[in-house]
């Protein structure tokens, strides 16, 4: 039983290796975002571009652009805290509710 603790990691491992690569490039999500920023004129920048995926295979893939501060929302009380850019160029705008987490809304 012992031996197949220690393989568990070793596994997790070498599938972790054979993710492929992002199918939308970290450039050119940022320049997504840019353009995003650029077309609202919001008084904020990025301040983090991060990957991230669901699962470690077969999972949603996604970049998180981060903005600097809060953007206010279209909804009363709602903010922005950044976009979620799917590996098809796909952006949502990341909505912060009152007492919430962040949550996905406004389909771009």
């Amino acid at each position: 039983m012992k031996p197949l603790v220690f393989l568990i990691p070793l596994l997790l491992t070498f599938t972790a290796l054979a993710e492929p690569p992002p199918e939308l490039s970290a450039k050119a999500a940022l320049q997504l975002a840019e353009q995003s920023l650029e077309s609202r004129g919001l008084g904020v920048f990025i301040q983090a571009v991060t990957f991230q995926s669901t699962a470690l295979l077969g999972g949603k893939r996604t970049w998180y652009v981060q903005w600097s501060g809060y953007v206010e929302g279209a909804k009363a009380g709602t903010r922005e805290t950044g976009l979620q850019i799917g590996m098809d160029g796909h952006v949502v705008h990341v909505i912060k509710e009152p007492g919430s987490g962040p949550t996905g809304s406004r389909p771009r």
